[in-house]
């Protein structure tokens, strides 16, 4: 009987290996096939440009959300070149693993195989923490996009460390309780995301509907909203999405 379970464990323990192995390779495959035919996003670019122009309102900052998704690079290089077509200022990627943050490096370099001519993508913190004079000018360019990524500790525990902070100034007289509002709480923290607006719309991978612990404060106001898996994704999917976005009607809690 022994034996038997032995056995047994043997077999699942195979099992798993051939399906995380499937897995890493449908992955790869993915990723490949997404990389970009320069064809297709041309066509991708033009669909959107001729779509936005009936959106009755539009993301300032996108923020994309992967779930519980292994980050697909090509797929999520795609999804900025969409955003500066779209128009839209700012996206942030956030991945509650914080593989992303720390891997940014792959986003970029498929970005730069599918970024056009006049397209200016700018990487945060790159442009030193948002400063006006650090920002390069437009020259020529026709879209301008800045990315940033972010990760857990950009979220709870930077709320936490604020919070410590201030109380430390108030016990050392650097601050009074009365000046502690939540607007100067909402300025000390968004020193620490370069000074970005809020986001207005959040896209999130996957049917788990959750921020995943991205960025609690600066998301009261974040209209959330559910996209396909990274895997089939389309160009038609985020622009359903930006209408959609442009549809909700926001009551700021009435």
């Amino acid at each position: 009987m022994r034996i038997f379970f032995i056995f047994l464990h043997k077999l699942l323990l195979l099992a798993l290996a051939v399906y995380w192995l499937g897995e890493f390779v449908l992955t790869k495959l993915r990723e490949f096939l997404s990389s970009g035919n320069p064809d297709d996003l041309e066509r991708d670019r033009r669909y959107i440009e001729h779509k936005i122009r009936n959106l009755e309102r539009s993301p300032v900052h996108l923020a994309i959300i992967l779930g519980n998704e292994a980050p697909q690079y090509g797929v999520l290089g795609k999804l900025i070149i969409w955003a500066a077509a779209a128009g839209i200022k700012h996206i942030s990627l956030y991945d509650h693993e914080g593989v992303l943050k720390r891997d940014n490096d792959k986003v970029r370099k498929h970005v730069k195989a599918l970024k056009s001519d006049h397209e200016q993508i700018l990487w945060g913190p790159d442009f030193n923490n948002g400063a006006v004079d650090a920002v390069p000018p437009m020259n020529g360019y026709k879209t301008r996009l800045f990315v940033n990524f972010f990760a857990p500790d950009d979220g709870k525990r930077r709320i936490i460390e604020t919070s410590q902070d201030l109380a430390a100034d108030v016990k050392h007289g650097k601050l009074s309780i009365d000046e502690i509002t939540i607007d100067f709480v909402d300025k000390s923290l968004k020193k620490h995301i370069y000074g970005l607006p809020d986001p207005d719309l959040a896209l999130y991978f996957g049917g788990v509907c959750s921020n995943f612990g991205f960025l609690p404060w600066h998301t009261r106001l974040t209209e959330f909203l559910s996209i396909k898996s990274q895997a089939n994704v389309t160009s038609p999917d985020f622009v359903r999405s930006l209408f959609r976005f442009s549809k909700c009607e926001q009551r700021f809690g009435k």
